[in-house]
């Protein structure tokens, strides 16, 4: 089989990048296990509600600070403490998975990593799609969806990925969305986004995403096809989720908008201005924590990633990066921004457009990335605040 048949069979092309990714993604978990065991007391300062005291250091380490939520959802289901404002897909799962695996904390971090590596090939398929839809060549398509797996594994976020948080089935669902989308698989496309929209609050945003990009369709073409019917019914579809969410709410604690009065305990109100926001994190960041001045960054550069994406024919990647950056600015907070955008596609798919065919720069922004993935996954499994 010649190189450029290896390229064009897909079974073979996604086998070889779950692999390196896998490959990349076992070599990280040693790295943070490695961190752990070294500094095994390093959770005995936190304070009890954020531990939960697993049998061993690294449980205790994937399971802190956001992680502790999601645990008493999978044990007890939503209660009035503020829970509320963590949806329910992940939980829900582990709890129904956990009936059969008897632990947990396993199927949890298990279960992470796996939609993670789903979420990748995902990545990759619908990356070479979007490049295969500007007329590139079929290599050039396989190169840069392999390079936005490859920037992915090494996201600063890549811990959140293996603890217990839901970065992994988030950016599974949405990875997925966009992928059937471009595949014009709309059943597909409905059912996951449904479910990014019961896995967090900035699932919703896949809705208006896909109506603006169909509408732009339908300006530029001047015709109302099939095709536009099918992605308008898609838009319906994806706040069932967030629908079937609010019913749990309803029946657990007779409140369906109890998702959104929980979001006051972290912080965050209503009625910002984003630019506010951003000058203010800039200035004096909240809790005095540098990370807020990086997270203000971040989703200033992601509104320009947001203006590059439409102006480069990704209008469905655009506004979604473009809502998911500005719309938690306008609760008063940068607070956990980066994490937000971390689960984006449109990221990735940036990443390697920028690097393609620049090997240098490509280098150079993938050892950068590693080291920051590297000291936010170091800071995180050690007990201290990383976004």
């Amino acid at each position: 089989m010649t190189d450029r048949n290896r390229l064009r069979s897909p079974a073979r092309f996604y086998l070889e990048t779950a692999l390196l990714f896998v490959l990349g993604k076992g070599l990280f978990l040693i790295f943070l296990y490695a961190i752990v065991m070294t500094f095994p007391n390093a959770h005995q300062g936190q304070t009890p509600e954020y531990v939960y005291y697993h049998h061993s250091a690294f449980g205790n380490a994937l399971m802190s600070w956001d992680g502790g939520w999601y645990r008493r959802i999978i044990l007890d289901g939503y209660a009035e403490d503020g829970r509320a404002a963590f949806f329910p897909v992940f939980p829900y799962l582990v709890r129904a998975l956990a009936s059969i695996t008897h632990s947990r904390w396993t199927t949890g971090v298990v279960l992470n990593n796996v939609l993670t590596v789903g979420g990748a090939l995902f990545l990759s398929g619908w990356i070479a799609e979007k490049t295969k839809e500007s007329k590139a060549t079929f290599v050039l398509a396989r190169k840069r969806a392999r390079a936005g797996v490859l920037f992915f594994l090494v996201a600063p976020g890549a811990v959140f990925f293996t603890a217990l948080y839901t970065e992994a089935s988030f950016f599974f669902a949405v990875s997925g969305f966009f992928f059937f989308v471009a595949r014009r698989n709309y059943w597909a496309a409905a059912l996951f986004g449904a479910l990014a929209s019961a896995t967090r609050s900035t699932g919703i945003f896949l809705a208006p995403s896909l109506f603006v990009a169909t509408a732009v369709e339908v300006i530029r073409y001047r015709t109302v096809t099939l095709e536009s019917v099918k992605k308008i019914a898609v838009v319906a579809a994806v706040p069932l989720g967030l629908v079937a969410f609010m019913y749990v709410l309803h029946v657990q604690l007779k409140d369906p908008l109890a998702f959104v009065k929980a979001q006051v305990g972290w912080g965050r109100t209503s009625g910002h201005m984003p630019w506010d926001t951003v000058l203010k994190e800039l200035k004096e960041p909240s809790y005095g924590d540098a990370l807020y001045r990086v997270d203000a960054l971040a989703s200033v550069a992601a509104v320009g990633l947001a203006i590059w994406s439409c102006a480069s024919g990704d209008v469905l990647g655009g506004i979604f990066v473009a809502l998911c950056a500005i719309v938690p600015l306008t609760t008063g907070t940068s607070m956990s921004m980066s994490r937000f955008l971390v689960v984006v596609p449109s990221v990735f798919r940036a990443i390697s457009h920028f690097v393609a065919g620049h090997p240098r720069r490509g280098n150079v922004l993938f050892f950068g990335m590693a080291l920051a993935a590297a000291y936010f996954g170091t800071t995180f499994v050690l007990g201290y605040w990383a976004g």
